[in-house]
């Protein structure tokens, strides 16, 4: 199981806030808002902790999250490979290469 937060530039109208504090109980999930963007492998032993934290997030039905005044959308990946890995982080490279392009 893979986990990754990407950081969103604008607020999203619904999302579940969350501090440092109540991250410590979801250390994966806090790695993965303090790495933007990168996948963030999840030891079996700790599937069950990422499970109860989608819990949380479905219950508010998003995958947005605000931690310390940053939004952040939450994605959860059961099966990846790291050539499916490998490729869909160089796929974001370039889309945010290509952004940057677009705003200059």
């Amino acid at each position: 199981m893979y986990v990754r937060a990407d950081k969103l530039s604008n607020p999203p109208e619904n999302y579940t806030e969350f501090n440092l504090v109540d991250l410590e109980k979801y250390p994966y999930v806090k790695e993965a808002a303090m790495n933007p963007g990168n996948y963030i492998k999840v030891p079996s032993g700790h599937h069950q902790n990422i499970s109860e934290f989608g819990k949380i997030t479905s219950n508010y039905k998003t995958n947005y999250i605000k931690v310390n005044n940053e939004y952040y959308e939450y994605v959860m990946n059961l099966l990846i490979n790291q050539y499916t890995l490998f490729k869909v982080q160089n796929q974001r490279r370039k889309f945010r290469f290509w952004d940057k392009l677009k705003k200059n």
